[in-house]
């Protein structure tokens, strides 16, 4: 391998990483307590990136895109409320 695909790959590790970040951060604002403007953000970025990667370097961006689309989708559903405090 040469360096180019060496760093390619290196940066599409690293996003996928920070992606799957994103959708367990999504997942924990959605059944627990937790800051949805961060959760949303991060899922925002992840999939930028994730798009930047596939249309400038290669198609292992496709990763951290479909997991960027996940973690925003889990973000932005509505959250799980506790039945025990529906009153």
């Amino acid at each position: 391998m040469s360096e180019e695909e060496l760093m390619i790959n290196f940066a599409a590790l690293s996003f996928s990483t920070l992606s799957i970040g994103a959708v367990a951060l999504a997942w924990l604002t959605l059944y627990g307590k937790g800051h949805r403007f961060f959760a949303i953000f991060l899922a925002v970025v992840s999939l930028g990136m994730g798009v930047y990667f596939v249309l400038n370097f290669a198609a292992a961006g496709w990763v951290p895109t479909g997991l960027g689309a996940l973690a925003l989708l889990l973000s932005v559903l509505p959250g799980k409320r506790d039945s025990n405090n529906a009153g």
